[in-house]
This record gives C-alpha cells, sequence and structure tokens, in this order.
C-alpha cells in the first residue's frame, strides 16, 4: 500500500425518495454526503441534523449516522466512501461526524469528484484521488476544531505533548523575531523552568536550541535559494548579533555561511538545482528535532556528490 493514500470503495449519486432511509449504522471507512438539492435530516450518534441543499457530511469510521424519512421528496445527493491510509489526514479527521455548511471550495472538489468518478478511466481515478484529497486538507486545516497547534513545518510532532507542541509552534511563527524565554513563558501562563524541562524532556535539546535550528534551517535556505548576503540573512533570521550567528551557522552547519553559498547557491550550478529537488532538505519534514539537527549538519558536507546524470 505504500504510497497509496485513499481508496474509493463506491461513489453515486441518489434520489431520496418519499420514506426512503438509511439506518443508523457505522463501519470502518469514510462516509461522506454531499446534499444536491433539498433538505434531509441526518442522524450523528443518534442525534438529528437539519441538513440543507449545498451541505457536505462527513463521517470517519465508527462514527455511527443515517438519514431518516424527514426529508425533501426526490431530493438528490452524492454518496462517497473511501478509505484514508494518510496518517496525517486520519490524525485529522478522528473527530465525530463534521458538518460543512454551504462552502464554495468544498462545492468544486465534490463537483470535480463526481465528474471524474462518472467516467473513472486510469486519469480520471488519479484525478479523484489528487481532489479528494484537496477536498480532506482543506476540511482538516478549516473546518477540524483544534487548539491552534498544527505539525511543524520542519519535524513531526505526534510523539510531543500539548505544551511541547505549542512551543514549536510558537517559534515555527515568531522565530524572525526577537524571543526569549520569559517571552514564551508569559505567553502560555507557564514557569519558565517548567517549560524548559517539559520541552528537553520532550525532544532532547533544549527551546533556546530548536529556536537556533529553525533560525539557521531558514537561513541556509535562504543562502541556497535567494543569494542573500550572510549578514543581511542573520539580520532577517532575527539574530542581533551577525558575529553570532557565523559561529552558530559554522557550528550547526558545519562550514560557514559565506562557503555554504559558494557551494550550494542554487543560481550558480543548475546541477544543485537539480539536487536540491532530488533530496530536499528544505521541502522534507524530519521525525524528531535530533533527526533535524542531524540532517542539517548533513547539509553543510562539502564533499557530498551533487552532480545528477
Amino acid at each position: 500500500m505504500s504510497g497509496k493514500k485513499y481508496q474509493v470503495l463506491w461513489a453515486d449519486f441518489a434520489k431520496l425518495p418519499r420514506y426512503w432511509v438509511i439506518k443508523n449504522h457505522a463501519h470502518q471507512y469514510y462516509h461522506l454526503f454531499y446534499l444536491l438539492s433539498g433538505d434531509a435530516e441526518f442522524l450523528i450518534n443518534g442525534n438529528p441534523f437539519q441538513a440543507k441543499s449545498n451541505d457536505c457530511l462527513l463521517f470517519p469510521p465508527n462514527v455511527s449516522h443515517g438519514v431518516t424519512e424527514n426529508h425533501t421528496e426526490n431530493g438528490r445527493l452524492f454518496e462517497m466512501k473511501f478509505i484514508v491510509y494518510d496518517q496525517f489526514i486520519t490524525s485529522q479527521l478522528h473527530t465525530d461526524g463534521i458538518v460543512l455548511p454551504h462552502d464554495g471550495f468544498v462545492k468544486t472538489c465534490i463537483d470535480c469528484i463526481s465528474r471524474n468518478w462518472k467516467i473513472r478511466g486510469t486519469q480520471q481515478i488519479l484525478n479523484v484521488s489528487s481532489f479528494l484529497d484537496a477536498l480532506l486538507l482543506y476540511i482538516a486545516q478549516v473546518h477540524v476544531p483544534t487548539d491552534d497547534v498544527w505539525d511543524s513545518r520542519y519535524v513531526q510532532t505526534s510523539q510531543y505533548d500539548n505544551i511541547t507542541r505549542r512551543i514549536i509552534s510558537y517559534i515555527d511563527n515568531n522565530y524572525k523575531s526577537h524571543i526569549t524565554l520569559d517571552m514564551i513563558a508569559k505567553n502560555f501562563g507557564y514557569n519558565k523552568s517548567y517549560l524548559c524541562d517539559v520541552f528537553k524532556q520532550n525532544t532532547g535539546v533544549t527551546i533556546v536550541k530548536y529556536l537556533q535550528y529553525v533560525r539557521i534551517r531558514m537561513a541556509a535556505e535562504c543562502l541556497a535559494y535567494c543569494g542573500i548576503k550572510a549578514n543581511l540573512t542573520a539580520r532577517y533570521m532575527g539574530f542581533q548579533n551577525v558575529s553570532y550567528f557565523h559561529r552558530l551557522f559554522k557550528k550547526m552547519v558545519g562550514i560557514t555561511p559565506r562557503s555554504f553559498r559558494d557551494k550550494f547557491e542554487i543560481s550558480v550550478d543548475g546541477s544543485i538545482g537539480e539536487y536540491f529537488a532530488t533530496d530536499n532538505i528544505f521541502l522534507r519534514q524530519e521525525k524528531s528535532i535530533g533527526h533535524a539537527l542531524a540532517a542539517l549538519r548533513r547539509l553543510g558536507d562539502v564533499n557530498k556528490t551533487i552532480d545528477i546524470v
């Protein structure tokens, strides 16, 4: 099943004849309904919900659902059953039934899915998976309630506790600004020593070390892709002291900022662009902060082969 994110089990358009019902039930796959016209009363874990035209309802595995006889006669809906193999999507859509009121993006995705499903050629099946991917990502990021805790761009955070994930998210979003441990503690309403202990226990590194990682990691990306001078890059990444930036970059990457730019600036040599396209730390989410630090160190290996045949 490697690389496969979704498997559509069944999809179809249906009318709602008078007295037609779907008995309350649950199963091991996802079940999506999109009401094309009319009104219909759904059951979500036994609780009634009155859906209207252009409403979309998504039921994750093991969530009981059904449709009562209280619906507009000859109303129409699109129904889809599918399996999700993508761990990020399943982790975000583990709630009870998700109701999406009339939404233009959802409607566009459903229209594209249904049109491609009608034909079901090889390319159309791939299209269905792509549009379903867009729809579920949109649902996960816009419609599923969260505590404003999202996986980091740089590292996977599901193995960390909620406080640690919030600190990581805060640093990811504010690394260009002046940040101190006192500021982080005040932002989250916890004692500074407690936050430092929790973070170190969860990740194996200090909060300051993670802040340094994000700044140096982004500085390396800036040097490779933008060709900006090192001193300006330092200021842009939130460093108050340029000399400190140079020392820290060499310590964490293994070479100086200038040497890194001379070796890996993409605009200098086309093969370097191909190298980053083939194994790109700048697009990869590492398994942990420890893995991320190790990857950053490998990034500065001047002896690596970058010629792509």
